[in-house]
């Protein structure tokens, strides 16, 4: 689970591999649900959900999800349209035992782009 840099929204996953978008009003304390992303092939538990406010490959805010089956994928974030997301691109990694965790590592990014650790 992640938020936006505003906390207005908070991205999720579950475990049928769907990627959930909730905005949150704190103003009035409403939640509600704005989009649920079924884009991931595979109905395997979402191990990570990581928000990054700005992406030099995409250009926008970005969200790297990971699922338990070793599915990574890559998703623009419109906050334009309360966190709409749209799949960049996915890589399939080769099966372990234990769970795979992904994560940007934010010094290798700044230099060439994208870097995503496992």
């Amino acid at each position: 689970m992640d938020n936006d840099y505003t906390g207005q929204l908070i991205f999720s996953g579950d475990a049928q591999g769907c990627i959930y978008t909730v905005s949150i009003n704190s103003h009035i304390g409403s939640i509600s649900r704005s989009h649920k992303n079924r884009s991931m092939r595979s109905k395997s538990l979402i191990t990570t959900v990581q928000y990054r406010t700005f992406s030099l490959v995409a250009r926008c805010p970005v969200l790297l999800v990971c699922a338990q089956d070793g599915n990574i994928c890559f998703f623009s974030v419109a906050l334009e349209i309360k966190g709409y997301l749209t799949r960049l691109c996915s890589l399939k990694l080769a099966p372990r035992l234990h769970s795979i965790h992904a994560s940007f590592c934010p010094l290798l990014s700044l230099e060439k782009g994208e870097f995503i650790g496992t």
